[in-house]
């Protein structure tokens, strides 16, 4: 009997976003199921998720083949629009099976992880969202963009929550200040490193 395999995934920041994409020589796109099926994102939004090679046969089927360019081109656009980086991969090799730019919301896993609030028993990346507090204007852009509710504003300081940050990079993006940036730490999630 052939032993089952299981897809998992992580949030990653576009830096690695990037990296990955950068590597493959070409991947498929195919619209979010996600997107088609809560329609909350406009329809020219919905045709950006990426699937590589090692993606199960049939979620390969009857998709469009890109250029890695082109899929470079798309992530770019959605990382512009404030989409997140989710990738999926196979649990046993860590070989890559897709690239979703997620959504605050239509992207189901974020909001079953927001329903549920089980922050601490998620995947995650090893980074967290550092902020320089002599830098800091505590003007709350940060917070306001954080798809996992991570940051706050208590008395004159951003305070953030450990458990609720997935390393995302997308409070980076918004600080004007510059006082934001993504800090690897060993032993706190998942080694990005696997899928270089």
């Amino acid at each position: 009997m052939e032993e089952q395999r299981s897809i998992s995934h992580v949030v990653i920041p576009p830096e690695k976003a990037r990296q990955i994409v950068s590597r493959v020589e070409k991947a498929y796109l195919r619209a979010c199921v996600c997107r088609e099926k809560q329609k909350a994102c406009p329809a020219h939004w919905w045709e950006v998720c990426l699937l590589f090679d090692n993606a199960p046969a049939d979620e390969l089927r009857d998709i469009r083949e890109i250029s890695s360019y082109e899929a470079l081109s798309i992530l770019s656009t959605t990382t512009q629009r404030g989409s997140v980086s989710r990738l999926f991969f196979w649990e046993d090799d860590h070989s890559i099976t897709e690239l979703c730019s997620c959504c605050n919301c239509c992207c189901s896993p974020h909001r079953k992880l927001m329903e549920k609030g089980n922050f601490e028993y998620q995947l995650r990346s090893p980074y967290l969202a550092v902020t320089d507090e002599e830098l800091c204007l505590v003007c709350g852009d940060c917070q306001n963009v954080c798809p996992f509710d991570a940051r706050a504003i208590e008395g004159e300081e951003i305070v953030l929550d450990q458990v609720r940050c997935f390393g995302c990079g997308r409070c980076l993006d918004e600080c004007p200040q510059a006082a934001i940036q993504l800090m690897s730490f060993e032993g706190r999630g998942m080694d990005l490193g696997v899928f270089d």
